[in-house]
């Protein structure tokens, strides 16, 4: 099988990372701006792929085990499924903006402008065009699909596009940790801290079953999980997570500039967070000692490359240049948080976990760069929301994962293995609460929406039984309506 290769599956990662650039270049500026662009990205990256070093440990390991890897693809299909991408499972409240802005991108002409109107006359936008201005990486390539074969089939490339970046994230995954088995794949879906725990105690459980109260501590307190993630934010946390671990795996000086200013385009918290995880390498600052920046100009001329001068540089400069069209960005705050929420709130979601891997990575800086990261985030805003604490994380908690997973791999039996285990399990348990939560809604829309669901609702709202009428109501509210597509904006 000389197809699956491990080279030939980075060529495919690099493509997946850079070819929603491309297609922004070509959609949205100049062509005589675009080409020279594009050549430059092309360019960098031919000179990135040609330094990659194949290790096919992996692929050898899928190859043995093709039923296992069978099996979890079939399993990242379903916990995707229930995702609510593509339109075809229940969607949160958040794809109400998800589906406008690859609605708009589908059937307006690029780039994407608006004409304001409607507010008051002295408002600065009124009557002005103003520009699309976001996170738009991840859906260029499935609104290309979209604009040529219709809105239905680019909901479907979206998925699939989703699909084939998480394959990739679970790949490069398992050559992390050196090994491919379901425990892999098991890990990324279950990870995320006991976080959710403080919602238990906060709300009643019926609340929390809804996933209303999932803010418990404050608006600023928040740590997500991964399937968190990809069920709120795929859009700014899937190719992240996929350049991330291209960084962790090569680590190649020669082309981790490169990567790194791509993260930027899909997802600038994300590329935030990741740049003092940069600096430690950079510096190979890998153990504590006093040489750090001993010869450190010949550290720093390993960086000095095509990919990572040019490109970088590049792909930098037209990311600002677009991203600084918002506004709305400007706004940052340093805030003052309730103690003790704080405290409760770092202990369930840092404090137990690190704890529990300190005794490997006591002498390590990342395990320390991490902490301080997740202590300090809190305490800053930037924009009206949340996101600066929430996606800003993403790196570190992804990162922290990563050292989990070898400490289980490093670890013999013991107490203390067997309580991170239990943690991972419960921890996994709580978050996958969205993918229980999306099964039920879906189930429940399919049978409301059904002649035999009509059927029984009416049947059953005619019931002496306040339980079973009110379950009859619930049956009959639900007809009609679309969850699986949020359109209320």
């Amino acid at each position: 099988m000389k197809s699956f290769s491990d080279k030939n599956i980075s060529i495919l990662a690099y493509v997946y990372i850079i070819l929603p650039f491309i297609i922004f270049l070509i959609g949205w500026l100049h062509w005589y701006i675009a080409l020279p662009i594009t050549i430059v990205v092309l360019v960098s990256a031919y000179f990135s792929i040609r330094l990659y070093i194949p290790d096919d440990s992996i692929n050898n390991q899928i190859k043995f085990n093709l039923k296992g890897a069978v099996l979890v693809a079939i399993l990242l299909v379903v916990w995707l499924l229930f995702s609510g991408i593509g339109g075809y499972s229940f969607q949160n409240v958040d794809h109400q903006y998800r589906n406008a802005i690859f609605q708009d991108l589908v059937q307006f002409d690029w780039p994407v402008l608006y004409h304001i109107e409607g507010f008051p006359k002295d408002h600065p936008l009124e009557g002005k065009n103003t520009l699309l201005v976001y996170y738009l990486a991840y859906w260029m390539p499935a609104a290309v699909v979209g604009k040529v074969f219709g809105m239905e089939v680019g909901r479907f490339f979206l998925f699939v596009w989703s699909f084939i970046g998480l394959s990739l994230v679970i790949y490069n995954l398992s050559k992390y940790f050196k090994r491919f088995s379901l425990k892999v794949f098991l890990l990324f879906i279950s990870w995320g801290t006991l976080y959710f725990m403080g919602s238990f105690y906060t709300f009643p459980f019926k609340e929390v079953l809804k996933g209303n109260e999932y803010l418990w501590a404050g608006f600023m307190l928040f740590a997500d999980g991964n399937t968190g993630l990809v069920y709120w934010t795929f859009n700014q946390t899937i190719t992240p997570w996929l350049i991330m671990l291209l960084i962790m795996n090569q680590m190649q000086p020669k082309n981790i500039l490169f990567l790194t200013s791509l993260i930027f385009f899909h997802g600038p918290f994300s590329f935030i967070g990741i740049l003092p995880f940069i600096g430690l390498f950079i510096f190979e600052i890998e153990k504590f000692h006093l040489n750090y920046f001993n010869n450190i100009l010949e550290k720093l001329t390993k960086y000095f490359t095509f990919q990572n001068i040019i490109g970088s540089a590049t792909i930098l400069g037209i990311t600002y240049l677009y991203f600084s069209a918002n506004t709305s960005g400007n706004v940052f705050n340093i805030l003052s948080l309730d103690p003790k929420s704080y405290l409760i709130f770092m202990v369930l979601s840092v404090g137990i976990i690190a704890t529990l891997i300190f005794d490997q990575y006591k002498k390590e800086p990342i395990y320390y760069l991490i902490i301080l990261i997740l202590i300090l985030l809190p305490f800053f805003q930037l924009g009206l929301g949340l996101d600066f604490t929430a996606r800003v994380s993403i790196p570190a908690m992804f990162i922290l994962m990563l050292l989990v997973g070898k400490y289980l791999i490093n670890s013999r039996k013991g107490i203390r293995k067997t309580l991170i285990i239990m943690y991972l399990i419960i921890a996994g348990l709580g978050h996958n609460l969205q993918f229980a939560r999306s099964v039920y809604y879906t189930g429940l829309h399919h049978f409301s929406n059904s002649n035999l669901g009509e059927k029984v609702g009416a049947s059953l709202v005619q019931s002496n039984n306040n339980h079973i009428k009110q379950i009859g109501k619930v049956l009959l509210f639900e007809k009609g309506r679309n969850v699986l597509l949020q359109n209320d904006l």
